[in-house]
């Protein structure tokens, strides 16, 4: 080979290896795609509850929803030190570290939204027939109303027991004799044949004239009590409701009489002093009238939110889906729900949150991997948004008094003397059962009816 041919030789090869370089990712640049991959796939579970740290009990959660949403920080995501296989060249790039002071961390959010299918009876579309159905349609049209007493009496009356199988089979052994007398002799005529009046005196059952009124005066009897226990039916219904809520009365009253304890929580802590007793907020009426009809406005609507809801799940007043007040509290309930769970904080002492009307709907036996909120938690959640409506309209009241010219006769005498008032202290939420009504959950109660949403987001 000429030395031409060698120089010309060592350029192929030396371009055949530049291509190859370029080709093979650098070292450095994959590990560095490596761990952001690994950091952006989808952390394990035990890793995001270390993230997340779920509120310890729904006081605090209640208090986390009431916060103002914070901007999302994005999580560091360092590339680790990795000591690479092999030799590697002083000139191979280094792994791209990012700085974490400029860093941001990013809050994993994981939404849990457990549903879990409730096994339920088969039900079958078609009713049982009956099995004497087949027989008693080949009857002739006498033949089956003396079937039918005897049938009525067998079951209803004593002395009868029995009585319809002795004519069904007396009904097949004549219509067997008929038959076969017929096939031997085809022009007979069994009107006048006294063989075939003897095989009837025979084998027919004893039921005379005079039993036969009496069954049917017993059946005329029985079916007058019959419709009217069905007519007396609604009737009956109502008066035992009524029994039951006169028994339940002082008990929802008393649930009622918690909740007027603890909705004083919705009251800002500014007005503690002038709604202090009742010389105080008659002195407040009359000095800041305005401040006044929002504080009192809201809260007389709280308390009649909150008595509407236990109510209605402590069986007092049926849902009427016509009732606006009953159809905007069956939304807030359902918003509160879906906002809380499209938090994902939503794990509390190792249980996961479950809709009401999911948690109600499971057996008692498969409740434990999660928790609901009970009907104090509902009544805690609405006070919280009664005492955000309370700020804000006073805010927005004296804003608008502001940009009108008026000073406020509060300010004024504030700056005169500013009493210390005491750091008011979070009530415990009412104590209400959440626990179904015994014999009104659905699954204790057959129900031909569909439930309205409503009466399964409250538990009923």
């Amino acid at each position: 080979m000429s030395e031409e041919e060698e120089v010309v030789a060592e350029e192929i090869v030396d371009a055949e290896e530049q291509e190859v370089a370029e080709e093979q990712p650098q070292e450095g640049n994959s590990l560095f795609n490596a761990l952001f991959e690994a950091a952006d796939s989808e952390p394990e579970p035990d890793e995001v509850e270390e993230v997340i740290k779920p509120p310890r009990s729904l006081s605090e959660a209640v208090d986390e929803i009431a916060r103002e949403p914070e901007a999302e920080v994005e999580p560091e995501l360092e590339a680790e030190e990795v000591e690479p296989e092999g030799e590697v060249e002083a000139e191979s790039v280094e792994p791209q570290r990012k700085d974490p002071k400029t860093t941001k961390k990013k809050k994993v959010k994981q939404v849990v939204d457990p549903d879990i299918e409730v096994e339920t009876s088969p039900s079958y579309a078609f009713p049982e027939e009956d099995p004497d159905k087949e027989f008693v349609d080949q009857l002739l049209p006498e033949e089956k109303d003396i079937y039918d007493l005897a049938k009525f009496a067998s079951s209803n009356i004593d002395g009868y027991e029995g009585k319809d199988s002795e004519f069904k089979d007396y009904f097949k052994k004549t219509k067997d004799y008929i038959e076969k007398r017929i096939q031997s002799d085809p022009h007979v005529d069994l009107a006048d044949d006294e063989e075939y009046q003897t095989f009837i005196n025979r084998n027919r059952p004893k039921l005379d004239q005079v039993d036969i009124k009496k069954i049917e005066r017993e059946r005329n009897v029985q079916e007058a009590v019959r419709r009217l226990e069905e007519k007396q039916a609604p009737e009956k219904r109502r008066a035992h409701m009524e029994q039951e809520r006169a028994k339940k009365a002082p008990i929802v009253h008393g649930h009622k009489t918690e909740f007027r304890k603890y909705s004083t929580n919705a009251i800002p802590e500014e007005f503690s002093e002038v709604v202090k007793d009742d010389e105080s907020i008659q002195k407040f009426s009359q000095e800041n009238p305005l401040e006044f009809q929002i504080v009192n406005e809201l809260t007389t609507e709280l308390h009649n939110v909150g008595d509407l809801l236990l109510d209605i799940t402590q069986g007092m007043v049926p849902y009427d889906e016509g009732n606006p007040a009953h159809s905007k509290l069956l939304g807030w309930v359902n918003t509160e729900q879906e906002n809380f769970i499209q938090s994902g904080q939503t794990k509390q002492d190792g249980k996961t949150f479950m809709r009401r009307e999911r948690y109600f709907r499971l057996p008692e036996n498969k409740r434990a991997p999660f928790y609901t909120w009970g009907d104090a938690d509902l009544l805690a959640i609405l006070t919280m948004r009664a005492k955000q409506r309370i700020t804000q309209s006073v805010g927005n009241q004296r804003k608008l008094l502001e940009s009108s010219g008026y000073a406020r006769q509060a300010q004024a005498a504030a700056k005169v003397a500013k009493p210390k008032t005491a750091v008011r202290k979070r009530a415990n939420p009412p104590m209400v059962s959440s626990k179904p009504r015994p014999g009104n959950s659905p699954s204790q109660t057959p129900n031909t009816t569909q439930k309205s949403a409503f009466e399964s987001v409250l538990g009923l």
